[in-house]
């Protein structure tokens, strides 16, 4: 293989030629010339010594280019020559690029002879390659291919010159055919030419030998890199020694430096000559100095409202009658803030004058003084009254309507009566900040509730929370209230009577309570009432007839069970609105009123588990709409009335466990909607007939309602 690359003036590769390749493009000059270099190469090759040394020349342009020397020293080597007796080397013309006309001519007439001033000999691997970036200052035994060059070149083929580290020994150039460097011009760039190697290689080999000296020139940048830094540290470890040196001299003494150092640190910690320690403190206290001003401003502004609210308050009661001031003692559900240990007294002092002026005679019993009334201090009344006037200082009680602070008084009497917050399951927002129409649980529908109409209170619903206690009077003082539900506490003692003044209640709920005592015939004057229901509890009077009187528009009327005792009143065939009419278990005798036929509205009628006598009155055929009719375990005679045979919606029809005899066949049995009969139609003996005969009964007992059993229709 013979392989010449020629350059020009300014080091620019023209051509690059190889016997593998194709001679249709080998210009003939390039060849010619490779053959007189081939020649000149053979001549001199005695001259030097073996071809396993390299030479040191300058740096040369490409991986393995060797650098010639140039015009000027090829003469002083002549002058050397001649000094020393020795045959001087020829001088070598430079190669110039053969022209396009000179391509194209004969080889004879454009051979370019080309004098050697050195001649390198290196064997080539078949085509190798150029690395660029890549220096080959890695030591081997064969110049086997282009790696092997004395100095490093940059990625652009510019030649570096080489560190002293990389340095070779001194060795005369190696001359052999396998390749030849002719030298250009004075600009040492080198002209290459590589010969075929006298032995072969493979791809292995020649990758295994790239491989090498890659890795060998990368841990030579590495050396590089270590020694730049290390460098780099001993000359900022000598700059360290001579600056203290330095302050030594300055400040004298061993210990001076350490002073120096420490005074410039310190000078370093001041602004404006004030450390920065003091700086913060003066901050400190200026910022201080702003939070008391503002304080200040805050507290004054308040003290000059107080003393405004105060001149208003006495411009508008300017006949208020003086009391004297509160107790200082308070319940034990206001010990924690005790109005007498507060900055603010004489305000609450205002506070307590203005609502047992404004208030007092209105939310106290009659004929009751106002001061002595909240002079006990025990009592839930004065609890409530000390909260609004001590705690309850986000309402502007000198502000508020009447009606607005009565209510707000009358539903902390309910919270404190009935053991709040203690014995509650869920506060419902007592006693908060907000407006009573915000004491409520929305999501279990329980509290106190006010109409969309206006900020006035309508329901009151808290029932199953735990209430423990009397049912407080005060409720009596909410006159725009017209649902109250408590059902499901604790409440005991009486129903206050006072309830009968609330005009505007609805439905009155106490169900299942402890509450004891007689039914308040004073609830006759709430003759808005649609539904009551006093069951399970003790109560133990009467029924009062005054509620048949006025009470027409209750349809909804639930007394059982209780221990009341006497007879059905005859003035209640008045409540004509009612629809349900429950008095079952109690203790109610006597006949049953046949006035109760006018009550054609009735749909359900329990007077079961009483003590009534007689018969069923005929004229309970005109209740037209009974669905629900239960009169068993009683003691009831006689025998059932045809003209019940009316009651053609009857349902449900229990008159088991009384002493009602004859047959119910043509009266209940031809009714289409019979549901649920039972009487007493089970014999006790063989060929001993039942007390009734019903034939279209489904459940069957024996004489006083034992032994029943579902019999098929």
């Amino acid at each position: 293989m013979a392989s010449v690359s020629a350059e020009d003036h300014d080091g620019t590769v023209v051509s690059s030629l190889s016997s593998n390749t194709s001679p249709s493009w080998v210009p003939r000059q390039v060849r010619q010339q490779e053959e007189t270099t081939t020649t000149a190469a053979t001549t001199t090759a005695t001259e030097v010594p073996q071809r396993n040394t390299r030479p040191t020349t300058t740096p040369a342009l490409g991986m393995k280019a060797v650098y010639a020397q140039n015009e000027d020293a090829a003469e002083a080597g002549a002058v050397a020559a001649a000094r020393d007796g020795t045959e001087a080397p020829p001088l070598v013309p430079l190669a110039r690029r053969p022209s396009s006309g000179e391509r194209s001519s004969d080889a004879n007439s454009s051979t370019v002879d080309v004098p050697l001033t050195r001649l390198v000999t290196q064997e080539s691997t078949p085509g190798a390659v150029s690395m660029p970036g890549i220096d080959g200052s890695t030591d081997d035994d064969r110049h086997d291919n282009l790696l092997d060059e004395e100095s490093g070149t940059t990625h652009l083929g510019v030649s570096q010159p080489a560190s002293p580290l990389e340095r070779r020994p001194e060795q005369s150039p190696v001359i052999s055919p396998s390749s030849v460097s002719y030298a250009t011009r004075d600009d040492e760039t080198p002209i290459v030419a590589e010969l075929a190697p006298s032995y072969s290689f493979d791809h292995q080999d020649v990758e295994q030998r790239l491989a090498e000296r890659l890795e060998a020139q990368m841990e030579e940048r590495l050396r590089r890199e270590v020694d730049l830094r290390l460098s780099q540290e001993r000359r900022q470890h000598a700059i360290a020694q001579v600056v203290q040196k330095e302050a030594q001299v300055h400040h004298g003494g061993s210990g001076s430096f350490m002073a120096a150092a420490s005074v410039q640190e310190e000078e370093n910690f001041k602004i404006c000559g004030i450390r920065r320690t003091c700086w913060g403190m003066i901050l400190c206290t200026f910022l201080l100095f702003i939070a008391g001003g503002v304080v200040g401003a805050v507290l004054w502004f308040a003290r000059e409202n107080s003393r405004n609210t105060e001149a208003s308050a006495d411009a508008s009661q300017p006949t208020a009658v003086p009391v004297s001031p509160p107790p200082t003692s308070v319940p034990s559900v206001l010990r924690s803030e005790n109005p007498t240990a507060s900055p603010t007294r004489p305000l609450i002092d205002q506070r307590w004058d203005f609502l047992l002026a404004q208030i007092g005679p209105v939310v106290v019993p009659p004929d009751e003084d106002p001061e002595e009334y909240f002079a006990d201090t025990s009592t839930p009344q004065y609890a409530a009254m000390a909260w609004m006037a001590t705690l309850d200082m986000t309402t502007d009680v000198f502000q508020e309507l009447n009606t607005t602070l009565i209510e707000r008084y009358v539903l902390t009497v309910l919270f404190y009566t009935t053991g709040g917050p203690v014995n509650w399951i869920d506060s419902n927002n007592f006693l908060s900040a907000e407006n009573v129409c915000d004491w409520n649980n929305s999501t279990t529908n329980k509290g106190v509730f006010c109409s969309s109409m206006g900020p006035v209170v309508t329901r009151i619903l808290i029932p199953d929370n735990g209430l423990q206690g009397p049912i407080p009077w005060e409720l009596s003082l909410l006159e725009y209230v017209l649902e109250i539900e408590l059902d499901g506490n604790g409440f005991y003692g009486t129903i206050p009577t006072e309830l009968g003044a609330l005009a505007r209640l609805e439905s009155l709920w106490l169900k299942s309570n402890a509450l004891t005592g007689a039914l308040p015939a004073e609830l006759a004057n709430a003759t808005s009432l649609s539904s009551l229901d006093f069951g399970d509890n003790i109560l133990d009077s009467k029924l009062p007839p005054q509620w048949g009187s006025s009470l027409d528009r209750l349809f909804y009327l639930k007394l059982g069970p209780n221990e009341i005792e006497g007879t059905l009143p005859v003035e209640w065939k008045g409540l004509s609105s009612l629809s349900v009419l429950d008095l079952e278990g109690n203790n109610l005798d006597g006949n049953l009123p046949a006035e109760y036929g006018l009550l054609t509205k009735l749909s359900s009628l329990y007077l079961e588990s009483n003590k009534f006598q007689g018969s069923l009155p005929a004229e309970y055929g005109g209740l037209v709409n009974l669905e629900n009719f239960f009169v068993y375990n009683n003691l009831l005679s006689g025998t059932i009335s045809t003209q019940l045979s009316s009651l053609t919606k009857l349902e449900n029809f229990w008159f088991h466990a009384n002493d009602l005899t004859g047959s119910v066949n043509d009266i209940f049995c031809l009714i289409p909607t019979v549901g649920n009969f039972r009487a007493d139609c089970r014999s006790e003996e063989a060929g001993v007939p039942p007390q009734i005969t019903c034939n279209c009964c489904t459940s069957c007992c024996t004489r006083n309602g034992t032994n029943c059993i579902n019999v098929a229709a």
